[in-house]
């Protein structure tokens, strides 16, 4: 369960709340299998990610951007390199770099922790839907591209076309 548990690498695991009555608060990952889980999921991430691109627009430093872009930068190796594990990663780390460049302490941690639970979800959606990745890079140039150039109606634009592109094939494959 996020939250619950702590593993660092070369460090060890660690439990991070030994009162077992606050584990039943904490939320397990939603499966694809469970389409409300999923739905509040999407809505959830899409309320974080889309109001922060506008403080992002706002707030973003040059090297926030040069950050950023290192997420980018993973993103394209993962995919020439087909490793879908990589860009994982890089993809995950890129959402909580931009989200982060929006410098309010309170979103960026709700955001991560919408995104440790988002991780495993995205693993299994593109598993099980394969076709996103090559939109999902372009999505993700558009974006930072929107940020590079400080356009910020851009920003909140592209942002929203990417988190609305993921919840229409997620819920079309669902339904199917």
């Amino acid at each position: 369960m996020i939250g619950v548990v702590e593993q660092r690498p070369k460090i060890g695991t660690r439990i991070l709340n030994d009162h077992p009555d606050s584990w039943l608060h904490k939320l397990n990952v939603p499966l694809l299998a469970d389409k409300r889980a999923t739905i509040e999921l999407l809505q959830a991430r899409s309320v974080l990610e889309i109001q922060m691109a506008r403080l992002v627009a706002a707030n973003a430093t040059k090297s926030d951007i040069r950050i950023v872009e290192s997420s980018i930068d993973a993103m394209e190796k993962c995919i020439k390199a087909d490793d879908l594990e990589g860009y994982l990663h890089a993809d995950v780390d890129f959402h909580k770099k931009i989200g982060a460049s929006c410098h309010n302490r309170y979103l960026v941690d709700m955001l991560y922790s919408v995104m440790d639970i988002l991780e495993e979800f995205m693993r299994e959606v593109f598993r099980e839907i394969p076709s996103l990745l090559p939109d999902s890079m372009e999505k993700h140039r558009n974006i930072f591209n929107a940020l590079k150039n400080a356009d910020d109606k851009n920003l909140v634009r592209h942002m929203t076309d990417h988190l609305s592109h993921i919840e229409k094939h997620t819920l079309k494959f669902i339904d199917a």
